[in-house]
């Protein structure tokens, strides 16, 4: 266990079945705004479940700041474009 946290503190990954409990846990937890599941409950859990909140908490903001980054990257490149201004926002 003390290599897995010493991984933890360096910011490495480390795949420890009791440290991704604890992860899930706190992750479902702060979803539900307080706590509702504990880390020895969670092996309880239908893996459907797990998933979606692994997704809608962990996932979903990453998707969702590479879309920002794409519009952002999008509207740079409409800037820098000399005529676009002028044509490509025109709609017919």
């Amino acid at each position: 266990m003390s290599s897995a946290l010493q991984a933890l503190a360096e910011e490495r990954s480390v795949e420890h079945p009791l440290l991704d409990a604890v992860t899930i846990a706190r992750l479902i937890n702060r979803a539900h705004g307080g706590p509702v599941i504990s880390a020895w409950q969670v092996d309880e859990l239908d893996d459907t479940w797990v998933n979606v909140f692994v997704g809608m908490y962990e996932e979903l903001p990453k998707a969702r700041a590479r879309q920002r980054l794409i519009k952002q990257k999008h509207k740079e490149f409409e800037a820098s474009h000399p005529n676009y201004g002028k044509y490509g926002t025109q709609r017919h």
